[in-house]
């Protein structure tokens, strides 16, 4: 019989044996309470001697004898011996291996006196026979030293309980194998794994997540249309932002609108990406598809086919401008069709201000010469109600040249709760009430001229020269201003109409809407989105009154925003509001660029140095802030 023996403190004490006997068919063993071996070969001989055939049979005595002190020492049944044995060996010395065929005890046979020669039979201890059972999967003279190190206290060979039945009721499974042995497998696993913590910033604020050093996270991704699938290693990055990015250049993509990030979890169930936590996601994600979202080109689709559902609105009456330099004002009144008056009028110049700082410089140094009073109020909040800091009154030392003809005032405004969608026109409306009242304050009187406009609509200096010394202008005019995008590089048309100038009366209220049907043309600049550093262009996506327009998240990403003012692409990915297919398809597509720097502001021809961003060739913004605590890269 060949069979590998361990002994139960951890050494093996035997390998290979061979045992010779000769049994006959009839005679079979069974010993209970073993540990469990293998017999790879028919048990050979136990005995030296064979029972002549003629011999009458016998029956051999018990194997182990009985006795009260050995109650689980059974006789010899005639019974099939099984393949798998429990099979135990007597006590011995574990360090030294136990040789059957050398062994200097008598081994209980049938007859002890043949027994000669190098084989001799072993005795056995009835008290101590069973008394211990040996583990399996140690080899001889030296323990695993792969899986455990002697000198460990928690390894393995180091930690065995003294009680056997501790060690029986370890052994789980086949082949054998100690819980004991299988927790600490782990645990050293657990052990050689390296928690990195790394800050990313998710939803504006820090955000941790566990990176294993020693693995890789690969995760099969798909994108819809494309054939061929990739793989992406999800333990690189640490935000939602930074794996779209990855994936739209691994797809050769130029950006992810129109893709909707779904994930599978652990569960089998496909979810968002964006509804979770990227701590959740990294922890359940089992595979990655980009899907196109068939709603995020709803409003395109709907954009695109206003000309059928829309009706345009009436057209405005266009009042032609002349101008020309060292021409008299006198003669330019008379070529409008107005007189000259013997004064000038005082000229009120009122604007709601959010962070155009500066925008703001370069009107106020532009129509200096001409206002008489500069009005100007800002909110603790945005139209959607978003926190915000005072940015003109924190700035107000850049403004001191015109502090004498300042009117400041602060509104309180309200902040809007979480969810609770409220009409960003509501507080909007709100301001310009407020308004109402700081112009009565600032001294405001029939007669004068009140310019209403946004910050970034600026009226050119003659534009308010002519209007302020000519008589018989309308009572109410719009101002036709030229349209720029991002900078004055990006001429778009001459769409802009909001801005408005008043002759100021008992019904004049502060408004930035559609008031007449008379336009004055070429009246001025309309820069929209032109600001210096790259946050500020993502707080005015959320902070005005169109914030709507800010389908994902995505869409206020740093990279993405920059991306898209040199190419002179639209923020919002959205079309362009037109009411012909005529002029929807021409103005589709990217802002053609201009090279053109005539007939911009003189002050920021002046200071072209620190305007920069706003000339042709100045599309690349920084991503300092200018206003402290304003803005987050989201």
């Amino acid at each position: 019989m060949w069979v590998r023996i361990k002994e139960q403190q951890g050494s093996w004490v035997g390998q290979r044996q061979s045992i010779d006997t000769d049994i006959s068919d009839h005679f079979r063993l069974s010993i209970q309470h073993f540990v469990p071996i293998h017999i790879l070969v028919p048990l050979p001989h136990v005995c030296t001697h064979a029972r002549p055939s003629s011999a009458p049979f016998k029956p051999p005595p018990p194997f182990f004898p009985s006795s009260p002190t050995n109650p689980h020492v059974s006789s010899i049944p005639s019974m099939a011996m099984e393949l798998q044995l429990g099979l135990a060996l007597f006590p011995t010395n574990p360090t030294k291996p136990f040789h059957l065929n050398t062994h200097h005890r008598a081994l209980p046979c049938l007859d002890f006196d043949s027994i000669s020669g190098k084989k001799r039979p072993l005795d056995i201890d009835p008290s101590s026979a069973f008394r211990r059972t040996l583990p399996l999967l140690l080899w001889n003279d030296h323990p695993n030293d792969g899986d455990d190190d002697p000198n460990d206290p928690n390894s393995a060979s180091s930690n065995h309980p003294d009680n056997p039945k501790e060690q029986e009721i370890e052994l789980v499974g086949w082949p054998p194998l100690k819980k004991r042995r299988k927790t600490l497998f782990v645990q050293k696993r657990i052990r050689r794994a390296v928690v990195i913590r790394r800050p990313a910033m998710e939803n504006g604020g820090g955000v941790h997540r566990e990176l294993n050093s020693n693995n890789s996270l690969y995760v099969k991704v798909k994108m819809e249309g494309v054939g061929i699938g990739r793989k992406v290693d999800i333990r690189q990055h640490h935000c939602f932002d930074a794996l779209r990015a990855t994936l739209m250049n691994m797809f050769d993509k130029p950006d992810s609108d129109g893709y909707n990030l779904t994930y599978q979890d652990t569960d089998g169930d496909w979810l968002l990406a964006d509804d979770v936590t990227w701590r959740d996601f990294i922890r359940t994600v089992q595979r990655i598809k980009l899907e196109k979202n068939i709603f995020n080109y709803g409003q395109k689709i709907s954009y695109f086919f206003r000309p059928l559902w829309d009706n345009p609105p009436r057209p405005f009456v266009r009042l032609p401008h002349y101008y020309a330099e060292n021409v008299s004002m006198e003669h330019l009144c008379r070529l409008h069709g107005w007189s000259l008056r013997s004064e000038p009028r005082r000229v009120f110049d009122a604007i709601i201000f959010s962070n155009e700082l500066d925008l703001l410089e370069i009107r106020w140094r532009e129509l200096y010469p001409y206002v008489w009073k500069f009005v100007i109020l800002e909110s603790h909040t945005t139209f959607t109600g978003i926190r915000k800091p005072l940015v003109f009154d924190a700035n107000r030392a850049r403004f001191s040249f015109a502090e004498n003809k300042t009117v400041h005032d602060v509104f309180s405004g309200k902040v809007a709760s979480p969810g609770s969608h409220r009409n960003p026109f509501d507080l909007e409306s709100q301001q310009r009430v407020a308004m109402n009242r700081l112009l009565r304050r600032a001294g405001i009187s029939n007669g004068d001229l009140l310019i209403m406009s946004d910050t970034d609509e600026i009226p050119s200096p003659h534009t308010v020269k002519l209007l302020q010394w000519c008589d018989e202008v309308p009572s109410i005019v719009h101002l036709e201003m030229r349209n720029y995008m991002y900078s004055f590089e990006f001429p778009v048309d001459y769409s802009s109409w909001r801005a408005s100038v008043h002759i100021y009366g008992p019904y004049t209220h502060y408004r930035h809407s559609r008031q007449t049907n008379l336009i004055f043309s070429d009246a001025g600049w309309h820069c929209s989105f032109c600001f210096r550093n790259i946050q500020d262009f993502a707080f005015k996506m959320t902070a005005y009154s169109h914030a709507d327009r800010v389908r994902r998240r995505d869409f206020l990403n740093y990279a993405r925003i920059q991306k898209l003012i040199c190419q002179g692409d639209d923020l919002f990915d959205m079309l362009p509001e037109e009411y012909t297919f005529q002029e929807l398809i021409k103005k589709m597509g990217s802002i053609p660029r201009s090279s053109s720097a005539v007939h911009l502001p003189a002050y920021l021809i002046e200071n072209a140095d620190k305007f920069r961003f706003l000339l042709p060739g100045g599309c690349v913004r920084t991503s300092a802030n200018s206003i402290p605590g304003l803005n987050r890269q989201p």
